[in-house]
């Protein structure tokens, strides 16, 4: 394609005309588009990761637990909040970090995951401790666009045998 100069002659001047104006600022604008929305989509599947990490980091702490104390109810924790763990010695002593696992995009207001929020489809809530007794523990969280292994959106949950996708009615 090539574009035609055009030129006043009155004064010498040449350029593009508006046709083709519009044509790279439309061009312009849909290539913008697809950038900002690749971005997000990339962003996304990072936070994602953080999250699945986030669970395997979890789980391998559970397992110690389970391990040194065959009850996973000595791990200290109470539901609710995963990061609240950190005031508890026994988790602290295996997990130090206990006090940052929290969904990647938390502040004050964001919802704790729960059974109830998956099924109305939130894409962001914080990791929740939702069950825990001697053999069994629980958390809720939610993954925004999927990845890997778990290539659907929505709700998973971290129990003593991994990660599912919960599958609500």
């Amino acid at each position: 394609m090539s574009l035609k100069r055009w030129s006043n002659s009155d004064n010498g001047q040449s350029g593009l005309g508006i046709l083709e104006v519009i044509a790279i600022l439309a061009i312009l604008g849909v290539l913008s588009l697809v950038a900002v929305l690749s971005i997000q989509v990339i962003q996304e599947k990072a936070r994602d990761v953080k999250r699945v990490s986030d669970m395997n980091t979890l789980s391998t702490s559970y397992n110690k637990i389970i391990f040194e104390y065959d009850d996973y109810t000595k791990s200290g924790c109470t539901l609710g909040h995963m990061h609240a763990c950190s005031g508890n010695l026994e988790m602290m002593k295996i997990l130090p970090v206990i006090g940052e696992i929290k969904d990647p995009v938390y502040h004050n207001d964001i919802e704790l995951c729960s059974y109830d929020l998956c099924r109305q489809d939130v894409s962001v809530c914080d990791y929740a401790l939702v069950e825990q007794d001697d053999g069994y523990y629980e958390v809720l969280f939610n993954l925004e666009h999927g990845i890997e292994d778990f290539e659907e959106k929505g709700c998973y949950k971290l129990t003593p045998i991994g990660i599912q996708k919960i599958e609500l009615n």
